[in-house]
């Protein structure tokens, strides 16, 4: 999966636009992954890219 291109869809094209590098298709699926278990539970604070983007705000 590292060596194939990042998945593209609007849930990755946020995360781009929030400044996450996802350079693969691994991290793609990761981030999709992350979304489900912290963004749409909203536990933000339990995540890394959530305080991160809080931080930014």
């Amino acid at each position: 999966m590292e060596s194939l291109a990042a998945e593209q869809n609007a849930i990755t094209d946020k995360f781009n636009e929030a400044g996450v590098v996802i350079d693969n298709a691994f991290a793609s699926q990761g981030i999709l992954q992350l979304k489900k278990q912290y963004c749409d539970q909203k536990k933000c604070l339990s995540c890394g890219i959530g305080i991160k983007i809080l931080k930014q705000a």
